[in-house]
């Protein structure tokens, strides 16, 4: 995943509204998508394929 996009915001969304997902990305920290727990993982890429499609990455 994209971090410019995806996470480490501190404003991060954990929302699905989409231009809250756009333009704060997701409320992980980058570490939390490299550890064995891949539900945040999956829950992140999904909202961010649905408001922007896979260009993101």
């Amino acid at each position: 995943m994209n971090s410019k996009y995806s996470c480490g915001n501190p404003k991060g969304t954990s929302s699905s509204i989409c231009w809250r997902v756009n333009t704060f990305g997701c409320a992980d920290s980058c570490t939390s998508f490299t550890n064995s727990d891949i539900s945040n993982d999956a829950n992140c890429a999904v909202r961010v394929k649905n408001c922007a499609g896979f260009s993101r990455w």
